[in-house]
């Protein structure tokens, strides 16, 4: 990722928008508060809101980003969505 944008946060809620290095715009969003980071991926055509309830269940505990991958939700896809392309965006 190349570079990192954050929107205003409001509460808990907090959406950045980072940069993979072809350009392609990837969004975050962060849904709970805790003492470490967990970053939920969902798979296949889900978008990052399938992961809400199980975040919700790890809350107070793990600060939960969950992550629409490119081509999926509110990220882009400035390249054909292919799979080495989604997996350097988690490296």
């Amino acid at each position: 990722m190349t570079g990192v944008s954050a929107s205003p946060a409001t509460s808990t809620h907090r959406l950045r928008r980072v940069v993979s290095a072809d350009g392609t715009e990837i969004v975050l969003e962060r849904v709970t508060d805790g003492d470490r980071d967990l970053l939920l991926v969902p798979g296949g055509p889900s978008r990052r809101a399938r992961w809400a309830a199980v975040a919700a269940g790890l809350a107070n505990r793990w600060s939960c980003w969950l992550v629409d991958r490119r081509g999926k939700g509110d990220s882009g896809c400035a390249v054909a969505a292919a799979i080495r392309d989604g997996l350097g965006d988690r490296s």
